[in-house]
Order: structure tokens, then sequence, then C-alpha cells
């Protein structure tokens, strides 16, 4: 059975958000910024996670994550989504938009990790570079 990415985010143990961080240079909280989130990190992350849950699974105990996520670096991101189960199958047709005016308020939603992210990666902005 395929999870969604929130699904593997809400299973991810300690160890494997060190591996994480160890292995990107990154923490999840870096990765799910609102400001600056970078949802397609994350999915070949989480797409990682589980291939080291699989190799450990199939009896390697040696295995490790960063061996997994190169193996998902090398990967198409068609093929990462691909890891995971669609996250709209509650029925949403736009995600994110509430199935009703009375599930519409102005508190901000929490960014998610989605199996979809956008095409183009928003750019980060320096100090330096930043008009003021």
């Amino acid at each position: 059975m395929k999870l969604t990415a929130t699904e593997v985010v809400d299973t991810l143990t300690g160890w494997e958000e060190i591996a994480i961080e160890q292995s990107t240079g990154k923490t999840l909280e870096m990765m799910q910024n609102p400001e600056h989130p970078n949802n397609v990190l994350l999915l070949r992350c989480l797409a990682a996670v589980l291939k080291w849950r699989e190799a450990v699974a199939d009896g390697d105990l040696a295995a490790k994550f960063h061996a997994s996520y190169h193996q998902v670096m090398g990967m198409t991101q068609s093929d990462v989504n691909g890891v995971f189960s669609d996250e709209s199958e509650d029925g949403d047709i736009l995600e994110g938009e509430p199935d009703s005016e009375a599930g519409k308020d102005d508190s901000p939603r929490p960014v998610e990790p989605n199996a979809w992210p956008d095409s183009v990666s928003q750019p980060e902005s320096h100090q330096i570079s930043t008009p003021v």
C-alpha cells in the first residue's frame, strides 16, 4: 500500500530526520518553510526514506539512507511522484480549496508536502541581492 507524502512525514523517526539533514544539509523545517518551500527536495527525501525502509525490511540491516537518497536523486521527478499515493483522494477538485463556505477562514494553512510540486521552484532571495 502506497503512503501519501504527508503520511510519510507523519511516520518519520528522529533517526530518519537526522539522516535527511546529514545527506541534504537541510532540516525538514527548512524544506517546509512557507516563505521558501522546497517540496521537490522534500519529496525526494521522503521517497529515499521509503526506499531505505524497504531495504531494511528486506533484510539489508546495513542499508544506509544516503545510498537510498543517491538512488532517488537519479530518478525523474515523475518517478518520484509515482512512489506516493495520490494526496487528493478525498475528492477535493482544487487542492487547498475549502469544500464549503463554512470551511473558509482567514487562518493560514500549514505547508504540507505535495506529491505534485510546482513545476518551478521559487528563487531564494539573499540579503545582498534583495532590494530595500
